[in-house]
């Protein structure tokens, strides 16, 4: 049985994550659109179902946290949580704080820590995945919050200074 190496064990993590954020990336969103016959029938009868199948969800979000912490989260935000656990469940995050999330991923337990911090708080999330940081910068757009950014860097050597952060959360990021 051969070992792998450290740079190894990153770059199969890397493309895992990478891989996952890449097949949410290229999801285009539908519009639902109703045929009708020139009576204007739209009923299910002439037309077929007119709701359409709901996808199922392919993370774990829904497992991890209270509908009231994901009231306010898109569901397509809320779906690309890969994460094994909740970490505000423990946090006590309190307004004005600054947390940073190793692993940060899609963005979501960033989304919930600003929620918990409010507007004088501010969260940071760090990837070392490009595909990650892009789908979370286009989760950002979609949840609109506006203390929350996103940077790329490895937790061994974070491109970040000591002593600005209150908080550190990860979400089972650091047993990778």
């Amino acid at each position: 049985m051969s070992q792998r190496t450290a740079e190894e064990i990153k770059g199969a993590v890397e493309e895992h994550y990478g891989s996952r954020a890449r097949q949410q990336l290229g999801k285009t969103e539908t519009i639902e659109l109703k045929a009708t016959s020139g009576d204007g029938c739209a009923d299910d009868a002439c037309c077929g179902p007119s709701e359409a199948p709901q996808e199922e969800s392919s993370g774990w979000a829904d497992k991890l946290y209270t509908a009231q912490e994901l009231g306010t989260v898109p569901h397509e935000v809320q779906e690309m949580s890969l994460g094994c656990g909740n970490p505000m469940a423990i946090a006590e995050l309190r307004a004005g704080e600054a947390v940073l999330d190793l692993g940060s991923g899609s963005g979501l337990d960033c989304f919930l820590a600003a929620q918990q911090v409010g507007e004088s708080g501010r969260v940071v999330g760090l990837d070392m995945t490009d595909s990650m940081l892009e789908l979370a910068a286009r989760n950002l757009k979609k949840v609109g919050a506006t203390n929350v950014e996103f940077k790329k860097g490895e937790m061994e050597s974070m491109p970040l200074e000591d002593g600005q952060f209150d908080v550190i959360i990860s979400n089972c990021v650091i047993n990778l």
